[in-house]
C-alpha cells in the first residue's frame, strides 16, 4: 500500500517535537511493510537526505503548479498525509481530483488555532474536508469532538525511549530549557525566564534550542543548538518549562522525563502529558532544586508516564489503527468541497494561470 506524505517542511527530529513525531511515524509505516513517500516544497535539505537513508522515496514539489498532479497521477497512494492544515489547504484539491479514492489524512501536528485564533476556520475547515483527522493530545480531540460536528479524530502521539543511566540529584546542577527559537511560544518562555527565574535563583540557568544565538547575561546563558536534547538535559537538577500559550505535546518535557529530570512547568505546558503543571514555575522549580526527596518523587513520576502513555507500541498502534477508516463523505465534507467554498483552491489555480504566462 502506497502512503505519500506531504510535508510543509522536511522533517527535522532534532529541531522540534513535530519534526520527531512525523520522522517516527514515517519510519514505522516503512517497518510496517507500506511503500512510504514523503513530498515538500521546501528546499532540499539533510533532513531530506536522512528520511532517503531509510528507504522513504522522497519528491520535491512545487505550490500553484500542475506537476505535483502528473506527480500524483502516476503514483496513485492509497492514502495521503497532509502535514499541517495549511498543507491540506495547498494539496488537498489537487489530491480529491486527480486521486478521488485516496483517503486523505490531515496530521495536525497541534491545533495551531489554540494558541492563534485568527486560524480557527481555516483550520476547522481542512479538518471537516479531511476523511480524518490525527492530534497529538487527549485534550485536543476532547475540545474538537465537545465543540464542533467533527468525524474520525483520533489521538496519536510520539514516542520517547528512556536513557538507560540517570545521573542522580547530588551529581548534578543548574537549570535548563530548551525550545526551538521560532516557535512564538518558546520565544516568550525564554523571555520569562531571563526576566523572572534568572534573578531570582542560586545557580545558572542554560538555554539551548536550534536556530538560537550566543547569548550571556549574568547567571542566564544561550548555548544554542543542541544535537542530542535528552542527554543535554541529563546533566541538569531541573528542567524549565513555563510555557503561557501554546498547544499540542511539549516534547521538551518528555525528553525531560526520558533523562530523568524532573520538570518545573505552567499549567499550559503540562497539558496532555499529566496534572503536574503550577501556577508559580519559579517556586516549583526552587523546590525541586532543593528538596531531594520531592525531586526522586518527580523523577519516578515522569518515568511513569512514559512507560504509560509515550511508548512505541500504543504510539503505532494508535497511527495504524486510524488508517482503517474507510472513506465516506459526510455531509459538512460535500458542502466544504462546494465551488462557493473553495478559495483556496481556486486562489492557488490563479497563482498557476499567473506563473504560466511569465
Amino acid at each position: 500500500m502506497k502512503l505519500l506524505w506531504i510535508c510543509s517542511v522536511w522533517p527535522e527530529p532534532t529541531s522540534s517535537a513535530a519534526g520527531v513525531r512525523t520522522s517516527q511515524l514515517l519510519i514505522a509505516s516503512k517497518i510496517r511493510g507500506f511503500d512510504v513517500y514523503a513530498a515538500s516544497s521546501c528546499s532540499d535539505n539533510k533532513f531530506k537526505n536522512e528520511l532517503e537513508s531509510f528507504g522513504i522515496k522522497t519528491k520535491s514539489i512545487l505550490l500553484n503548479n500542475p506537476s505535483f498532479d502528473e506527480y500524483l497521477a502516476e503514483l496513485r497512494p492509497e492514502i495521503v498525509v497532509f502535514d499541517r492544515f495549511m498543507t491540506e489547504e495547498q494539496f488537498s484539491f489537487r489530491v480529491k481530483n486527480t486521486s478521488p479514492e485516496t483517503l486523505r489524512v490531515l496530521d495536525t501536528i497541534d491545533l495551531h488555532h489554540r494558541r492563534d485564533p485568527s486560524l480557527k476556520y481555516r483550520e476547522l475547515a481542512a479538518i471537516l474536508r479531511s476523511d480524518l483527522t490525527l492530534v497529538v493530545s487527549e485534550i485536543e480531540k476532547e475540545y474538537l469532538e465537545q465543540n464542533f460536528p467533527v468525524r474520525n479524530i483520533f489521538y496519536v502521539p510520539f514516542w520517547v525511549q528512556r536513557l538507560e543511566k540517570s545521573i542522580k540529584f547530588s551529581e548534578r546542577k543548574d537549570m535548563v530549557f530548551i525550545g526551538n527559537f521560532n516557535h512564538p511560544p518558546n520565544k516568550e518562555a525564554i523571555s520569562y525566564i531571563h526576566s523572572e527565574i534568572a534573578p531570582n535563583v542560586d545557580c545558572e540557568v542554560h538555554i539551548y534550542g536550534a536556530y538560537s544565538e550566543k547569548f550571556s547575561d549574568k547567571n542566564f546563558h544561550c548555548f544554542g543548538f543542541t544535537p542530542d536534547a535528552k542527554e543535554t538535559i541529563s546533566k541538569y537538577k531541573v528542567n524549565l518549562a513555563p510555557l503561557n500559550t501554546g498547544s499540542g505535546i511539549k516534547g521538551k518535557i518528555l525528553d525531560g522525563f526520558a533523562a530523568g529530570t524532573p520538570v518545573a512547568a505552567s499549567f499550559i505546558a503540562a497539558e496532555g502529558i499529566g496534572e503536574f503543571g503550577v501556577e508559580n514555575v519559579l517556586d516549583q522549580a526552587l523546590s525541586l532544586y532543593n528538596d531531594e526527596k520531592l525531586w526522586n518523587e518527580s523523577q519516578t513520576f515522569g518515568f511513569s508516564i512514559l512507560e504509560d502513555k509515550f511508548n512505541e507500541k500504543f504510539c503505532t498502534d494508535q497511527f495504524f489503527e486510524s488508517l482503517k477508516v474507510k472513506r465516506s463523505e459526510s455531509f459538512l465534507q460535500s458542502l466544504l468541497w462546494f465551488q462557493t467554498l473553495r478559495s483556496t483552491e481556486y486562489f492557488s489555480r490563479w497563482i498557476e494561470v499567473k506563473n504560466s504566462t511569465k
